[in-house]
């Protein structure tokens, strides 16, 4: 009997997985008003990793546009759930919800005269935005640096 090539035996599995764990992690319901807390929350966070000033408002300012866009894409009653992880050159910023994909790079510009529509515009000039789906839920990720 020849040996099977993807067996590897128990050594294979000595190294542990890393799985990123979140620094901060909040389940907020789908609600404008829910805002005020997410910024309070990611304020003392930014205040505990010792970030100020500009990348601590700059952190504050992509959640709250991220949760602001979430909760009017957001299907059903399903909370949102923002996540903040400190990394080498900042900040990850990371939303979900439940509800549509899409493409932040097909977005229009801001439209002064028709207000809203400036959340993914503010994160990509402060940072650098990923978006993706999966199944029912679209998640948001931001590198604010």
């Amino acid at each position: 009997m020849n040996p099977n090539p993807h067996d590897r035996g128990p050594s294979a599995f000595r190294t542990p997985l890393q799985v990123p764990v979140p620094d901060l992690e909040l389940l907020l319901p789908p609600d404008h008003d829910q805002n005020r807390v997410l910024r309070a929350k990611i304020r003392e966070w930014c205040s505990t990793e010792g970030f100020a000033g500009e990348l601590s408002d700059d952190v504050v300012l992509v959640a709250s546009e991220l949760f602001s866009n979430a909760v009017r894409a957001t299907v059903g009653e399903e909370p949102i759930t923002a996540e903040l992880e400190r990394h080498a050159n900042g900040a990850l910023v990371r939303m979900m919800n439940e509800g549509p994909g899409f493409d932040p790079d097909s977005l229009p510009a801001p439209d002064p005269a028709r207000g809203g529509g400036r959340g993914i515009w503010v994160a990509k000039a402060l940072g650098t935005v990923a978006v993706a789906q999966r199944k029912t839920k679209t998640i948001v990720t931001v590198l604010v640096h």
